[in-house]
């Protein structure tokens, strides 16, 4: 929680502007897409959902009880 509140807006905007992010970023972002349903789980889904408004909210209200472990492991 800590950690998603400290998310600027300007450390979102420079994620989203990498064309090649570091391989632990993709990864990473790949899985939270994955934890909140998105079917296309690539750097443009992520990018697109780190250009939400509602980004940090929508990463706040994650319930981990609900993920399924294929949902990860697909990622």
């Amino acid at each position: 929680m800590d950690s998603i509140e400290t998310l600027t807006k300007s450390s979102l905007i420079e994620m989203r502007a990498m064309a090649k992010p570091h391989p632990l970023i993709e990864k990473t972002m790949q899985i939270v897409c994955a934890l909140k349903g998105f079917k296309q789980l690539n750097w443009n889904t992520a990018k697109d959902f780190l250009g939400r408004g509602s980004f940090k909210t929508d990463l706040l209200q994650l319930t981990c009880k609900n993920v399924r472990p294929q949902d990860v492991l697909s990622a």
